[in-house]
């Protein structure tokens, strides 16, 4: 099946309804947490799947079924905490923002909370509903209470659904919540739902927060806390070791469109991530050194109309602002822009060191050009790089900031630079303006995806976009 052929508002839909199929068809015993009433067909928000322990292990398997069925790209795996994950699938040639991720667990825990609520609770009296199964009413009101705990906020749609789930077992819900929570707690749950004042809850919530402490210590054995603690300290380091989020660069000249195509690719991905940042030029992890003039402080400039409109600064000013400055590439990369990355953010470059080797005089830098050549492997690579190619004569039409004959020179080193640069991608800015967003966003979603395929598994296999490389 071809994603092309499909609206992307339905796509989440047919693969979901694939999901519950195979899981159907495989005997697996799960359960939709929250927010099913209008699954398949409309999805609010990432699908929480309570599943056995016994199947947890196959769902890479389930999950590729799914992608290689459908044409999609297992974009993300993140994994959560001791049986905890998420999926997140895309197609890789999409037209609008796209968003679907899967998580599945088994025991509900959080952090803080290794033991809160066992896989054979929450399975036990799983109920059918539309083509896949729902949990019982007291388990979903428990856990839904929990996580309003947890996150220390509820809002009058969560009172009510409470209200509404215990109104169609009030003997059981109030069974469990006893025995879960004890007589204190369901005394202020019962005068919430009755009154739908959230103040109640936030008035015991330091309470609530103990009582399920107390109960997740509890319900957790000396050898499921080893479990779980051994489990957050390898999530961390793989976090680290292959962190889940990306780094894109655009390099061109005047008038290619990196800004515009940027954020525009940015919003087209966004679905794939879980946050975003837009950086220009460097991390900026040390404030531009006019900042530290303190009789004559100067502002970030981001926008430059005239790029050589100021002669190059002293010889040894500028040896100073370039090593001030690589030390910014360096340190700030390592802790703004992977520390993003680890955060799942997609990072976004609007010029790079890259630029350097082009263009000195941008920057008023007076130093000889092999020096940032020199001191390239210091500087970390990202990603991908995209560079936006243009003829001459369109750039010029486009700004005219430079001369022609400079914009020709530049043109000639970006794409000699290009030619060398690992990870790299030469897109022609020639064209449609949404042609050119659509190739790089293939580029992205399946640069992450043959990231995320060496952390799972040699039978998710993902090729090259050389479609859309035109080196």
């Amino acid at each position: 099946m071809n994603p092309a052929n499909i609206s992307t508002q339905k796509l989440d839909t047919i693969i979901l309804q694939s999901l519950f199929a195979i899981l159907n068809s495989n005997k697996v015993k799960y359960c939709i947490v929250n927010n099913y009433e209008n699954l398949p067909e409309f999805i609010p928000s990432d699908v929480d799947i309570a599943i056995e322990p016994t199947s947890f292990k196959n769902i890479d398997t389930f999950i590729a079924e799914i992608a290689k069925k459908h044409d999609v790209k297992i974009v993300q795996k993140i994994w959560h905490g001791y049986q905890k994950c998420a999926y997140i699938l895309s197609p890789s040639c999409i037209d609008e923002r796209f968003r679907l991720q899967l998580d599945f667990f088994t025991d509900f825990s959080a952090r803080g909370y290794p033991y809160l609520i066992t896989h054979e609770q929450l399975l036990r009296e799983r109920r059918p509903f539309k083509s896949f199964f729902i949990p019982s009413p007291d388990v979903e009101a428990l856990m839904l209470f929990m996580r309003r705990v947890i996150k220390n906020d509820i809002k009058t749609s969560h009172i009510m659904r409470m209200k509404f789930l215990y109104e169609m077992n009030p003997e059981d819900i109030e069974k469990t919540m006893l025995i879960c929570l004890g007589q204190k707690a369901w005394k202020n749950i019962t005068v919430l739902m009755t009154t739908g004042d959230a103040q109640i809850f936030n008035k015991n919530i330091k309470s609530y927060q103990r009582t399920l402490k107390f109960r997740s210590m509890k319900t957790a054995t000396f050898f499921y806390l080893l479990k779980y603690i051994g489990s957050q300290i390898l999530r961390a380091f793989n976090r680290l070791l292959y962190p889940v989020g990306i780094c894109v660069v655009f390099l061109g000249p005047d008038g290619s469109g990196k800004s515009t195509i940027a954020k525009l690719v940015l919003e087209r991905v966004s679905g794939s991530f879980h946050g975003s940042k837009i950086m220009y030029w460097r991390p900026n992890l040390l404030p531009m050194m006019g900042h530290l003039k303190l009789w004559a402080p100067t502002d970030d400039i981001v926008v430059n109309p005239d790029p050589h409109g100021h002669p190059k600064q002293g010889m040894m000013k500028s040896y100073v602002r370039f090593f001030y400055y690589l030390t910014d590439y360096i340190l700030g990369y390592v802790l703004k822009v992977y520390w993003s990355k680890v955060h799942k953010q997609i990072i976004i470059f609007d010029r790079y060191y890259y630029d350097y080797l082009v263009d000195l005089h941008r920057y008023r830098f007076n130093v000889p050009s092999w020096l940032p050549r020199f001191f390239l492997p210091l500087v970390p690579t990202p990603d991908i790089i995209v560079y936006l190619d243009a003829d001459p004569d369109v750039l010029e039409a486009r700004k005219q900031e430079l001369p022609k004959k400079e914009l020709i020179r530049q043109v000639g080193e970006y794409r000699k630079l290009i030619s060398v640069l690992s990870k790299s991608h030469k897109i022609n800015s020639n064209v449609p303006i949404e042609t050119i967003v659509r190739r790089i966003s293939t580029i992205v979603l399946e640069t992450k995806a043959r990231q995320t395929a060496k952390t799972i598994g040699p039978h998710l296999k993902y090729g090259h976009p050389s479609t859309y490389e035109e080196k």
